[in-house]
């Protein structure tokens, strides 16, 4: 499943346009009224306008992400949802973009870092959830709670926003995002605050050039906590996208159960 989301997405201008243009053709073929999530991969150069995309899927209802949405355009979805759902029409809903107008401007860069259970521990002895300017929390955790790793281990979203435009609210976004994991404090139970943070901290992801293989190459690593060496901005840490090689990989989802 996912793990860190940025919006907006670092991509370039026209390639955005390309997928939303599908995205919005599509909804528009199938009458689709509601808040919805359209889902594409990218294959080739994020910077690159003619970069070739493919459909994944439609998720007609908010998502786990949508919190980066919400701080981003200043729009509050879970309302939306639940207002359209109700009858309300476009122009019911003042939405920031204006009359009979959906798009809301963009008031900077939101990053959202899932906080999962790891295996060890049983009860939470003690918790304290970061404060401050640009940062939310929506989580489920408590001192005394014994959260089961046997369903989901998916135990809460810290969000955090900088405001700007650019790699200057990308860069102010990911440090307050490592600072607010760092104060964030979650004892008696193992997290993945460790493999969050090398995340963060990784020049891959720094230089937007993060693979669908960057866990399966980097995972363990991350999970251990051990210091990376970061990357001048502006340099390759990694081969281009669109140069690599086919190849086929086993991920394994960090999920337990008993069936």
């Amino acid at each position: 499943q996912k793990v860190v989301e940025c919006a907006p997405a670092r991509i370039h201008p026209g390639l955005r346009e390309r997928i939303t243009g599908c995205a919005v053709r599509l909804l528009l073929k199938c009458g689709y009224r509601g808040v919805g999530t359209v889902e594409f991969m990218v294959a080739g150069g994020l910077d690159d306008p003619a970069s070739r995309f493919v459909f994944m899927e439609v998720n007609p209802r908010i998502q786990v992400e949508h919190t980066i949405t919400e701080e981003v355009t200043d729009v509050d979805i879970v309302k939306i949802q639940l207002a359209i759902a109700s009858g309300a029409s476009l122009a019911d809903l003042e939405l920031p973009g204006g009359p009979m107008n959906s798009l809301a401007p963009l008031r900077g860069f939101a990053i959202q870092a899932r906080i999962s259970l790891a295996p060890g521990g049983k009860e939470v002895t003690s918790y304290r959830e970061p404060e401050g300017e640009g940062v939310r929390v929506d989580a489920a955790l408590y001192a005394g709670g014994q959260p089961s790793m046997h369903y989901d281990p998916l135990v809460g979203k810290l969000i955090c926003f900088a405001a700007g435009e650019g790699d200057a609210a990308f860069q102010a976004c990911r440090e307050r995002t490592i600072a607010a994991l760092d104060s964030y404090d979650i004892s008696g139970v193992n997290t993945n605050k460790p493999t969050l943070r090398g995340i963060l901290r990784h020049p891959e992801f720094i230089n937007n050039e993060v693979l669908l293989s960057f866990m399966a190459r980097h995972g363990a690593l991350l999970a251990s906590g051990a210091q990376l060496t970061p990357t001048p901005q502006g340099s390759k840490a990694s081969a281009d996208p669109a140069s690599m090689r086919r190849q086929e990989i086993s991920v394994t989802a960090p999920l337990e159960g008993t069936v």
